[in-house]
């Protein structure tokens, strides 16, 4: 999975970023996200470095048509050409921590009927992509809601 986005510099949080992400509760207690073997207990706060991928995964059938529509690269498949769309001034950023950043536009699509509040810190660098709502952040802090 790849945040796919035409930014290319990072953003520096200036205060707290509520942002969401799918997972699980484990009977443990903490939250287990569908796309990683990562676990998150709540307010701990967790660091990675943001890398730009290979090659672009879209998260959902949802963000590839977003930008399909908007530049007209269509795909039947949630794997983009990332050739394509490096062509076209897009990146794609495959470590770190990916999020939502509007939980009532991503609770409209089919696979997603529960999110977890999260919090990328202040400071914390990140790319976002405000068509698809997505987001890779080098920080992240599950609220334990």
């Amino acid at each position: 999975m790849c945040l796919i986005t035409k930014q290319k510099i990072a953003l520096i949080a200036e205060e707290d970023i509520t942002v969401w992400k799918i997972g699980s509760l484990a009977p443990g207690g903490w939250l287990n996200p569908p796309y990683n073997v990562f676990d998150y207990f709540e307010n701990e706060l967790y660091e990675t470095n943001i890398l730009v991928a290979e090659d672009f995964t879209f998260f959902s059938q949802k963000d590839n048509a977003i930008v399909c529509g908007i530049e007209g690269i269509c795909t039947d498949t949630e794997f983009g050409n990332g050739l394509e769309l490096r062509g076209k001034g897009y990146e794609g950023y495959g470590q770190g921590f990916h999020s939502i950043t509007d939980k009532d536009f991503w609770l409209s699509t089919p696979h997603i009927d529960k999110l977890y509040e999260f919090v990328v810190p202040k400071g914390a660098e990140y790319y976002v992509n405000e068509d698809t709502k997505l987001m890779v952040s080098n920080q992240i802090m599950w609220t334990g809601r």
